[in-house]
């Protein structure tokens, strides 16, 4: 997603949440949904809106794969990405990921 076309790839990761949340509901792939939603709000320095999705992300895929599942990594590194982009390092140290 280096190429800057953020809000088109934001829409299309809400249109494929809009298909498969329905038809899934708490799976991996809606997990992997929302990720890439996070990721894209990330990136336009969206950081509430990102984190909020990291975060649904990271509890869907702890209760679908576990928390040691490395896709469930990849949501644990987007919430702590966040986190320090909002300065909220006292709550990442407090959670053990600093």
């Amino acid at each position: 997603m280096g190429c800057g076309r953020y809000e088109e790839a934001e829409q299309l990761f809400l249109r494929a949440l809009g298909i498969a949340e329905p038809l899934l509901g708490k799976h991996p792939k809606t997990a992997r949904y929302i990720e890439g939603l996070g990721q894209c709000q990330a990136a336009r320095a969206n950081y509430k809106e990102a984190l909020a999705n990291f975060q649904r992300s990271l509890i869907m895929r702890d209760e679908t794969l576990g928390m040691e599942h490395s896709e469930t990594a990849l949501s644990i590194s987007g919430t702590a990405t966040v986190l320090l982009a909002l300065g909220h390092v006292s709550v990442l140290i407090e959670i053990g990921l600093l």
